[in-house]
């Protein structure tokens, strides 16, 4: 059975909606500053988001504070992203 004209219709604006709804989510940045604590025992990348206190996002934007914690020992942090 042949679709007809309004349910292409219906479907073309379904897709549209949605399509827009994800860029929305995923082009979305952070409005506020984030204070972020880093979390990792010992050493690791700054980007994983699992050494932070504020997993999966990690401070990497002007404003963003990142604490460090009295480590028992000094770890090592691999910076390996433009961080501004």
């Amino acid at each position: 059975m042949p679709v007809s004209t309004f349910g292409r219709l219906r479907i073309s604006r379904s897709l549209a909606c949605g399509a827009l709804a994800a860029a929305a989510i995923f082009s979305a940045r952070r409005a506020c500053a984030l204070d972020a604590t880093w979390t990792a025992s010992g050493a690791g990348n700054w980007v994983d988001g699992v050494n932070w206190s504020t997993n999966p996002l990690v401070p990497d934007s002007a404003g963003d504070t990142a604490l460090f914690p009295t480590p028992t020992a000094a770890p090592i942090i691999n910076i390996d992203a433009s961080i501004t």
